[in-house]
C-alpha cells in the first residue's frame, strides 16, 4: 500500500511539473505527456455533451441522453416522452397513489421492457454487454434510487455512475 501512495504521487508530482511552466525531468516528461493527452481525449466529449437531452424521471435529472439514443428511445412512446430538450419516462397517473417503493418497481418494469426489446432487437450495441447487473439510477450518490436498470443500459441514458478506481504507475529500474 505504501509503495502505491508513492507512485501515484510521483505521477501527481510529473504532471504538475509539466503542466506549471516545463516538462518534468527524464522520463517522466513522457509520461506526463502522455496522461495529459489522456485527459485531453477523455475532456473532447463535451461537445457530445452539449447536444444531449437531459433524462428526466419524476421530474428529476438523472442523466443525458445523445441525440442517437433519443432517436432510438422516441420509438417507445408509451414510455418516453422525447422532445428536442429531454427524453421524459412517462408516469402513469395511477402511480402517485403508490408508495416509494411500488413506484420504483413499476418504472423499473417499464423501462426493463425497452430495455429487453431493443436487446432483442439489437440495435443497440452497448446492451450487447448485457450481464444481469441491476443499476440503481439515483440524482445523488446519497439518494434513494428513483429507478433500476441494467448495468449495460447505463451509458444509453447518460447515468452517472460512481465508483472508485485506483491506477499506479511504476518506472523499470531503467527509468522507463
Amino acid at each position: 500500500p505504501h509503495m502505491l501512495l508513492i507512485v501515484l504521487l510521483s505521477c501527481t508530482t510529473a504532471v504538475h511539473g509539466a503542466t506549471a511552466g516545463g516538462a518534468a525531468a527524464g522520463t517522466s516528461s513522457g509520461l506526463a505527456q502522455a496522461l495529459l493527452a489522456r485527459v485531453r481525449a477523455n475532456d473532447a466529449g463535451a461537445s457530445a455533451a452539449a447536444n444531449a437531452r437531459r433524462f428526466l424521471v419524476g421530474g428529476t435529472l438523472l442523466g443525458r441522453v445523445l441525440p442517437q439514443a433519443a432517436e432510438v428511445l422516441s420509438g417507445f412512446p408509451e414510455v418516453f416522452d422525447v422532445d428536442h430538450e429531454s427524453v421524459k419516462l412517462r408516469e402513469d397517473p395511477a402511480w402517485t397513489s403508490l408508495g416509494a417503493e411500488a413506484t420504483l418497481g413499476a418504472r423499473t418494469a417499464r423501462v426493463g421492457q425497452v430495455l429487453q426489446t431493443l436487446r432483442a432487437q439489437g440495435t443497440v450495441p452497448m446492451l450487447a454487454g448485457w450481464r444481469d447487473e441491476s443499476f440503481a439510477v439515483r440524482p445523488s450518490f446519497y439518494a434513494s434510487p428513483a429507478l433500476v436498470v441494467e448495468r449495460a443500459a447505463g451509458p444509453l441514458f447518460g447515468l452517472p455512475a460512481y465508483g472508485c478506481f485506483t491506477n499506479g504507475f511504476v518506472c523499470a529500474d531503467g527509468g522507463d
